[in-house]
């Protein structure tokens, strides 16, 4: 055997050999992942899942509301939100706005209360699945 020859064969062995350790690692990982994810899904069909729709429409109310109204010939602020006059497409976007909105009139919310005002908000006006 030449030396060309022996040093294929001990590239060959060892490659048989990490291709078969890789099996026992990334095969079970592989399938894991696809259980997860599998059973994980159907929790994506709310995109506000961990909000809470009363701490949402008390924020609202108390921060959002007064300045919507003013925005609004005839005051009523949640006409903004009526599908005509939306410029919110996203649930993302939904999120991008409450929090700007929040930043911009110096609310200093938790990620939990701008996710309880989306909620609220998806909930009563958007309807977004995403």
């Amino acid at each position: 055997m030449t030396l060309d020859s022996e040093h294929s064969c001990n590239c060959l062995n060892f490659s048989f050999f990490l291709n078969k350790q890789l099996n026992k690692v990334f095969y079970p990982n592989l399938i894991f992942i696809f259980f997860i994810l599998f059973f994980i899904q159907p929790s994506f069909a709310d995109p506000f899942s961990s909000g809470d729709v009363a701490l949402g429409e008390n924020l609202h109310n108390q921060n959002c509301k007064t300045c919507h109204d003013g925005m609004v010939p005839g005051g009523d602020g949640n006409e903004l939100y009526l599908s005509e006059l939306r410029v919110i497409s996203t649930s993302s976007k939904l999120i991008s706005q409450v929090e700007f909105c929040a930043n911009q009139n110096g609310l200093t919310w938790f990620e939990e209360e701008i996710e309880s005002v989306s909620k609220y908000l998806n909930d009563n006006f958007y309807n977004f699945s995403d």
